[in-house]
């Protein structure tokens, strides 16, 4: 427990520095090499034991990312998000009615890895702006209170498994506690740091909760990976917590629905 808050501390003061310090580019090439690392980790699910495949897969997603990423605001960048956002309603399928085979095919996984990363990737520069980090730090605070949530609700009232087959310690009201204070707290975040737009409570209080609910189908979706495959951890650089991807998970399924909607509602330029 130690380890693992020490590194949660260091973790929050990298975070700190790279929205509140680093410029544009050099918040590019952070994310980036982060993404990447997590990508490294995804094609362990697919390619184990074959690291050459694994490095040629690395070197396309660098290029795509390069590529995709020097779009931000034009046709191709908003095509990136919606497909994004059409993959992860696929996944919810497949949390909904695991699909073994699929998550089981390497094409498939290789595939998803791009339609999922890249497009995270792209709303996550898309959000980040100079001294003005409050959009990302909304998104941070939705995945943060919804798993401190969920955790202390399903330890002390939890008593109906929410997904047995792909996460036996989660409950029901453990998801609907982590829903609820997440949606709450996070609205009055977003109320006094964004809403440029002029929402009402109501209006912002529903989307959090839409994005509280996709990252936790978010994580649902990678503990459904690592259970298939056999894998407590995605990785091991963050000891305590496991892999990059351990960490991103909920995060990947929420940022290119909230980049779409930011795009749209202009709710913290």
């Amino acid at each position: 427990m130690l380890q693992r808050i020490i590194t949660g501390l260091g973790l929050v003061f990298v975070i700190f520095l790279a929205l509140f310090y680093l410029n544009y580019y050099l918040f590019f090439i952070f994310s980036g090499l982060v993404f990447l690392i997590a990508a490294w980790e995804w094609f362990s699910f697919s390619q184990k034991n074959n690291f050459l495949i694994k490095i040629i897969l690395l070197i396309l997603l660098t290029s795509s990312m390069l590529i995709f990423g020097f779009c931000l605001g034009n046709p191709i960048f908003l095509g990136g998000l919606y497909l994004g956002v059409g993959v992860w309603l696929l996944n919810i399928l497949l949390i909904l009615w695991p699909q073994e085979l699929a998550l089981k095919n390497n094409f498939y996984l290789n595939i998803s890895s791009f339609l999922i990363l890249i497009p995270a990737w792209m709303g996550l520069v898309f959000l980040f702006k100079p001294f003005h980090p409050w959009a990302l730090i909304y998104l941070i605070l939705i995945t943060a209170l919804a798993d401190t949530g969920a955790y202390f609700s399903g330890k002390f009232l939890g008593k109906h498994k929410l997904a047995p087959q792909i996460s036996p310690k989660k409950t029901w009201e453990g998801a609907l506690g982590g829903l609820l204070i997440s949606g709450f707290l996070s609205s009055i975040f977003f109320e006094y740091f964004g809403n440029k737009a002029s929402a009402s409570f109501i209006q912002i209080f529903l989307i959090s909760l839409g994005l509280v609910l996709l990252s936790i189908f978010g994580d649902l979706f990678e503990s459904l990976l690592k259970r298939q495959h056999g894998i407590k951890d995605s990785g091991v650089i963050l000891p305590g917590h496991g892999g990059v991807l351990d960490r991103i998970d909920s995060l990947i399924a929420v940022l290119p629905f909230f980049a779409l909607l930011e795009f749209y509602g202009h709710f913290f330029n």
